[in-house]
């Protein structure tokens, strides 16, 4: 039997080969990136928020301030960097006279995506966003040319202290940029700046929102903590500092007073208690008695509260209705 030929193998293109590496699809194709491009970033729900990079300058982001993430130098040990990813003229000696350090580049398109994907994956989140209308050459040079946080908040650092407030005092800002554009723009590209600085009011008023929903739904489940039982594993005695600054964003009032109290006796009780204290045992239970107490009492103000208005409101429309029905009897008769 006659053997038959192996059949010749066609050859892919390295185009095939990039789009079957890519998914299969030219749409999938990443353009390219230009990763010195500086990203700009800010937060409104804090003073300020520390970062774990120096791309950003001080590696802090103060409340409000639109700050540049850039291509940085980072110091690492000689072994960890590949030679030619090593900055010429930065090798170091160490004690024993030998190199021993030496920097790399960091780029700012690295850095941005690492201070977005440890945001996004942080439980407390620090309101950290992009400002994405900035993100290309003109924004760029918008950013150098033009100071875009104290044309947003002309007395920066000095903001409204809430996160609502701060998102009508931007609405109002925009709408004053709009109508009297920075004199010191070039006519030739009036155009393209100002779309861009309405993306970048726009952005920041959006960012005002989102972190309203941030921190309400944080300090809304920290009051949920503060009303555990001491020996519930996610139970919180107190506020902290961030507790106070986010209910002064948030304009949420304090847990109640009197459950407070009660929290904090509880956890006074915890702490004293061991296994065989009788007395403390009784004085635990009362303690939470008087927990219920003041929750029933808290409900009763809140019933007559709500009667009252009622009540008000009733009476209000009987004396806005009285005189309304007495009226015609006190205007001059036609023809007069």
């Amino acid at each position: 039997m006659q053997a038959t030929a192996p059949t010749p193998e066609i050859p892919r293109s390295a185009r095939e080969t990039l789009l079957a590496e890519q998914g299969g699809l030219a749409g999938f194709l990443q353009p390219d990136v230009n990763l010195n491009a500086p990203r700009y970033f800010v937060q409104l729900g804090f003073s300020m928020a520390s970062l774990p990079s120096h791309a950003v300058p001080s590696a802090r982001l103060w409340r409000g301030e639109i700050a540049p993430c850039r291509t940085i130098a980072v110091v690492d040990s000689i072994l960890a960097i590949p030679e030619t990813a090593r900055i010429p003229g930065s090798e170091r000696a160490g004690a024993d006279g030998k190199i021993a350090t030496a920097s790399y580049r960091s780029y700012a398109y690295y850095e941005a995506e690492r201070i977005l994907s440890d945001e996004a994956s942080s439980a407390k989140k620090s309101t950290i966003f992009e400002i994405k209308s900035l993100r290309s050459d003109l924004g760029d040079r918008v950013y150098r040319e033009l100071d875009v946080t104290k044309l947003f908040f002309p007395d920066w650092p000095n903001m409204p202290e809430r996160n609502e407030d701060v998102g009508r005092f931007l609405a109002d800002r925009l709408e004053v940029i709009t109508a009297s554009p920075p004199r010191d723009i070039p006519p030739e590209v009036q155009s393209q700046v100002m779309d861009i600085l309405r993306g970048v009011g726009a952005e920041l008023i959006e960012i005002a929102r989102k972190t309203q929903e941030i921190q309400r739904e944080e300090i809304v489940y920290t009051h949920h903590c503060m009303r555990m039982e001491p020996k519930e594993e996610r139970y919180k005695p107190r506020y902290d500092s961030r507790d106070y600054e986010i209910l002064k964003r948030t304009g949420l009032p304090q847990v109640d007073e009197a459950e407070l109290q009660t929290a904090q006796s509880l956890n006074i009780l915890a702490k004293q208690a061991t296994g065989s204290g009788g007395d403390n045992a009784a004085l635990l239970k009362l303690v939470e008695s008087q927990q219920e107490a003041n929750a029933l009492l808290r409900m009763q103000l809140e019933q007559q509260g709500q009667a009252l208005q009622i009540l008000l409101a009733e009476r209000q429309s009987a004396k806005t209705e009285a005189p309304a029905a007495e009226a015609p009897k006190n205007q001059p008769p036609k023809g007069k």
